[in-house]
C-alpha cells in the first residue's frame, strides 16, 4: 500500500485526483495522505487542491452510486460487512442527506455509502447535494487553514488527523480561519466605504 501512496505522490495533482476519485467508489486510501503534504509544501496552491480533490471525491461517489444501481448489493458487500450495511441503511433511511453529510467530513469509508446510496435509489440530486456538502466540510477548512496560516499550521494538522476527533478540530479550525478572514475583508470594505 506504501508503494502505490508513494507513486500517487510523485503523480502530483493526477495522483490526487485519482485517490479522490476511488476513494468515494473502491479504493481505501484516503485523500488526506497526499492533499495535507501537497498543501503544506506549496500553501499557495492549498484551497486549489481542495477544490480538486471535493470535485474528484464527488464524481468517484457518483460512480460508486452508480455501481451501486447497476450491480446492487454485490459490489457492496464486497467493501463492508453485513452489520456495516445494516448500520449505514438505518442511517440513510433515518437521516437521509444529513447521513450523507455526516460521513462525508469522517474517516468513516464514504465508498460504502456512495455504492449504498445506489443500491437504495436514493435521489441523484440529494446524493449529490449531500456528498458535495460533506467533502467541502471535510476537506476546504484544511486546505484554507494552511492558505492562512502555512507552516505555523503543519505540525498542528499533523498531529490532530491522526485521530478520528483531529479531524473535527481541524474542520472546527479551518471555519475560525475562514470566518476571521471574511469578517476582515467586510470590516475593510466598510471602512473604505465610509470614508469616501
Amino acid at each position: 500500500m506504501n508503494t502505490v501512496i508513494q507513486i500517487l505522490e510523485n503523480w502530483g495533482i493526477f495522483g490526487l485526483i485519482i485517490v479522490a476519485f476511488t476513494e468515494a467508489s473502491i479504493f481505501i486510501v484516503p485523500p488526506d495522505v497526499l492533499l495535507l503534504p501537497m498543501s503544506t509544501n506549496r500553501p499557495h496552491l492549498s484551497i486549489w487542491y481542495s477544490i480538486l480533490t471535493i470535485f474528484s471525491s464527488v464524481l468517484g461517489a457518483l460512480f460508486g452510486y452508480w455501481l451501486g444501481k447497476k450491480v446492487g448489493p454485490p459490489i457492496l458487500k464486497k467493501f463492508a460487512s453485513d452489520k456495516m450495511i445494516t448500520k449505514a441503511e438505518g442511517l440513510y433511511k433515518r437521516h437521509g442527506i444529513l447521513a450523507l453529510i455526516i460521513v462525508g467530513i469522517t474517516p468513516i469509508p464514504f465508498k460504502v455509502f456512495a455504492i449504498l446510496g445506489g443500491v437504495l435509489n436514493v435521489p441523484i440530486r440529494m446524493f449529490v447535494i449531500g456528498a458535495m456538502i460533506g467533502r467541502i466540510i471535510r476537506f476546504l477548512p484544511l486546505s484554507s487553514a494552511i492558505y492562512y496560516l502555512g507552516d505555523e499550521v503543519q505540525p498542528y494538522i499533523e498531529e490532530v488527523t491522526s485521530t478520528s476527533t483531529g479531524f473535527f478540530s481541524v474542520i472546527t479550525l479551518g471555519f475560525i480561519i475562514v470566518a476571521f478572514v471574511v469578517a476582515r475583508q467586510r470590516i475593510k470594505i466598510a471602512r473604505k466605504s465610509g470614508s469616501q
